[in-house]
């Protein structure tokens, strides 16, 4: 099984957190083409064969 049972964090010193005027998140969905999804050749169908992992940018401006 995949589990975590227990973890631990040391604690950390806090600092002086800095203001940000804006925070910019771009967000999309890009169409990727799988040339297989377990062993070569087992795609028949070509509607398939496309799968679309999400894409997210956070970044300061």
């Amino acid at each position: 099984m995949n589990k975590l049972h227990r973890l631990e964090f040391p604690a950390l010193k806090t600092v002086e957190k800095k203001e940000l005027r804006t925070l910019y998140i771009d967000a999309d969905e890009d169409h990727v083409a799988l040339q297989y999804l377990e062993k070569k050749g087992d795609i028949r169908n070509p509607r398939i064969n496309t799968v679309m992992p999400w894409i997210i940018y956070v970044y300061e401006g």
